[in-house]
């Protein structure tokens, strides 16, 4: 008997201890479950072109991407394009195709999701993080401003005090794309872009401005030119070409023989050049420069395109430059063009053939030596658009984009044994053009 009622008294605990359990969850106010955005891993982009428009894809995965990649399995978008990382936060043009700055992370279950947006009157131009609190941006229609923001709240906190700041009235664009910071003085130097749209050429000034800003006191100190140099917009990912001492180098386009002037006998503000910016100072080297395609060996071409630059350690930087002459039908199309007689399907196949012409390499630059060197085991590629490149860890990551041998991702390159090998390619979603690493 006593083991029976003993028994029976266990089970009355646990009875009411269950129902008191159960009363007070249901008057508990209910939580939602935290999620945590991912750290680490990899986005992979692509771009679709059509007449009808653009289609931009992006995906997560876990590991770095590899393989036979079809990007349509994973998200759609009306705009994506990622022109600044920071941490596991990478930050675009707003995704719905409309204005504004926006933050992305990916979340806990591997979605891509917009973090933050600031409003901004017309399309972003270029986007620099410098902490975790302060981040530049410029915008494309308001010339010769600079906004400043919160990257962890995507809240616009002011502008940088840019009075004095060159301006070139008779152009209808004067922004900033691809600045750099160098943090030993903790000075922003945000190249001038400048163009009129009355024109075929992508650049209307001949020689380079530089803003110089001191980010303590939030102001600029003044306009630093270099002469007989074009267009500082180097395309692709707009790496900061910074190395370990503080030497800052822009790669310059020059009229990627838009204004007419092509071949050996060009002016040398029409070819491309880098450029320099010595440690410890706010001036430019007026001795150094140097062409990457005549130092690569082809100093004849009739035009010569460097794009896509980034510096690697050591005065050793990348990046994709012509390694081949066009096809005739280029340079005819170029000049119909730049005398403004193309027509619309002519300026059509122009595009076609330059942005998709696989005559360029990606090389190794050495910027003290001034010795351009073609990465061997990658095959010719099309690099005037979206030439990107980017540093991970001891690696090097270059986009490769060949029709004929069925070439459309990204290789991988070790700089410790010279070695080169195709980490992924793309089979549906367009061209690759992105691949931001995440972080803590």
């Amino acid at each position: 008997m006593k083991t029976i009622w003993y028994k029976s008294l266990l089970l009355s605990a646990s009875l009411l201890a269950l129902l008191s359990s159960c009363s007070k969850e249901d008057n508990a106010t209910p939580t939602t479950p935290t999620t945590t955005d991912k750290t680490s891993g990899f986005v992979a982009s692509t771009i679709a072109y059509s007449p009808s428009g653009s289609s931009y894809f992006a995906g997560y995965f876990d590991g770095i991407p590899s393989g036979q990649i079809d990007l349509t399995q994973k998200t759609s978008f009306k705009f994506i394009s990622p022109v600044a990382t920071y941490k596991n936060a990478f930050f675009s043009q707003a995704t719905d195709g409309t204005t504004g700055l926006s933050k992305l992370v990916v979340d806990a279950t591997g979605k891509i999701v917009v973090k933050g947006n600031i409003p901004t009157t017309s399309y972003i131009g270029g986007v620099k993080i410098i902490n975790e609190t302060l981040g530049v941006y410029a915008e494309q229609s308001t010339a010769g401003k600079l906004f400043t923001f919160d990257p962890s709240t995507m809240t616009k906190t002011g502008e940088i005090d840019m009075t004095g700041a060159k301006i070139i009235d008779t152009n209808d664009a004067n922004l900033y794309y691809n600045m750099v910071y160098r943090a030993s003085d903790n000075r922003l130097f945000a190249p001038l872009y400048t163009s009129n749209s009355k024109t075929s050429q992508y650049y209307d000034a001949t020689s380079i401005y530089v803003e110089v800003i001191n980010l303590t006191t939030k102001k600029r100190e003044k306009t630093i030119e270099f002469a007989n140099a074009m267009d500082p917009y180097q395309r692709g990912s707009l790496n900061p070409l910074i190395d370990e001492t503080g030497n800052i180098y822009f790669l310059t386009q020059g009229s990627y023989g838009l204004d007419g002037k092509v071949g050996p006998n060009a002016p040398v503000s029409s070819k491309p050049q880098i450029i320099k910016i010595p440690a410890g100072t706010t001036e430019f080297d007026a001795s150094y420069r140097f062409n990457p395609v005549t130092a690569l060996g082809f100093p004849n071409l009739i035009v010569q395109i460097a794009v896509g630059g980034v510096y690697d350690k050591n005065g050793i930087a990348y990046a994709c430059v012509t390694a081949g002459e066009y096809p005739a039908r280029v340079t005819e199309l170029i000049t119909k063009f730049a005398q403004g007689k193309a027509t619309a399907a002519e300026q059509a196949e122009l595009y076609q053939l330059v942005i998709y012409g696989s005559n360029y390499k990606w090389v190794k630059l050495d910027l003290n030596a001034k010795t351009a060197t073609a990465i061997p085991g990658m095959p010719f590629t099309a690099g005037f658009s979206y030439p990107n490149s980017y540093k991970y860890d001891d690696k090097l990551y270059f986009q490769m984009l060949n029709d004929a041998e069925k070439v459309n991702g990204f290789y991988e390159y070790n700089p410790a044994d010279g070695s080169a090998k195709s980490l992924f390619n793309i089979t549906a979603g367009g061209v690759a053009v992105g691949l931001v690493k995440l972080s803590q």
